[in-house]
């Protein structure tokens, strides 16, 4: 029975469609335990909730535009 908090399952050519890559990308992360997959015999699948958390660890945060890079003058 699913529930409205289950997230679906996901065939490798729909999570590369979500992640907006190729399937042949998905399987790779998969296969590095990048992207965490579900396997029922020969078919993998994988949850919305687990391609988020990808999208989530592959974040950079912005840059402070104020911010110099080079070191301050010592006086």
């Amino acid at each position: 029975m699913s529930t409205a908090t289950e997230s679906p399952l996901l065939s490798p050519a729909d999570a590369a469609a979500y992640l907006r890559t190729s399937e042949y990308r998905v399987r790779r992360l998969a296969q590095h335990g990048e992207i965490s997959k579900i396997k029922d015999g020969r078919s993998v699948w994988f949850t919305t909730a687990d391609l988020d958390q990808y999208i989530e660890r592959q974040r950079v945060k912005a840059a402070n535009p104020f911010q110099t890079s080079r070191p301050k003058k010592r006086r």
